[in-house]
């Protein structure tokens, strides 16, 4: 009687010969372990990145990531004690500013300021900082705390524009904020009328790229090709929502 010991049942990773001039790949689940821990430290390693740069939404899209495809990941445990961190943070903050909104929905804007202030300096990450900032800036335009002077400006209709074969309306001059508050992302609007005092124009381009300080002093330039025969112009400044700035 013939003993067969060894240990041909036992599967062998690599390649395998499975005919003349043909071999198949069998994938080694070594190196499939290793990719899926190398994956799963690198949703984790970005999950507690922005976690700790206050990027909770992020960190949450990297986190969740992590239990979804990686569920026997060592990692999952303190995934999700991250997951609830944020979610906790993410609860709050859309509790008030839930109230800051209501508040400036009433007219209430003085209390919605105090809630900015306070969720600005308990979360100050940087999507939420950028969001308040703009809330903020039209209540104290509402409030009419906020407002500009220009110091000069003039128009013209003279420019002559080749590509447009007519004339083009030139709208430059320099405005001041004279409020106490720092300004971002306003606009100036140029509305150009004809003979009858007709709307036939209005264009709106941002003031400045950066944050217009107190007693700063800004140039401003608009030029308009679009129509002709413009006979009166108006200035006028904005936020990007169009609520207009009063200018003293």
């Amino acid at each position: 009687m013939m003993s067969i010991t060894g240990c041909h049942s036992q599967k062998k990773y690599g390649i395998a010969e499975v005919g003349l001039n043909k071999a198949v790949h069998i994938p080694n689940p070594q190196r499939i372990s290793r990719a899926n821990i190398r994956s799963a430290k690198y949703y984790f390693r970005l999950g507690k990145q922005k976690m700790e740069s206050k990027e909770y939404e992020i960190s949450n899209f990297y986190l969740k990531k992590l239990i979804e495809q990686f569920p026997d990941s060592p990692l999952i445990s303190e995934a999700k004690t991250y997951l609830t961190h944020n979610d906790e943070i993410l609860s709050e903050v859309k509790d008030m500013f839930d109230k800051i909104m209501i508040y400036q929905q009433t007219g209430r804007y003085e209390e919605s300021n105090r809630f900015i202030d306070f969720l600005s300096a308990k979360h100050p990450y940087p999507d939420l900082i950028e969001k308040t900032r703009k809330i903020k800036q039209e209540n104290l335009v509402r409030q009419g705390l906020i407002a500009l002077k220009i110091l000069e400006w003039d128009w013209s209709d003279r420019e002559y524009s080749f590509e447009h074969q007519r004339l083009n309306t030139v709208i430059k001059g320099k405005v001041k904020n004279i409020s106490n508050a720092s300004l971002a992302n306003l606009e100036v609007a140029a509305i150009l009328y004809d003979q009858k005092r007709r709307i036939i124009s209005r264009k709106a381009l941002p003031l400045a790229d950066e944050i217009f300080l107190p007693n700063q002093i800004c140039d401003f330039k608009i030029v308009d090709n679009r129509y002709a025969n413009t006979d009166y112009v108006e200035v006028e400044f904005q936020t990007q929502n169009g609520l207009v700035i009063p200018l003293k």
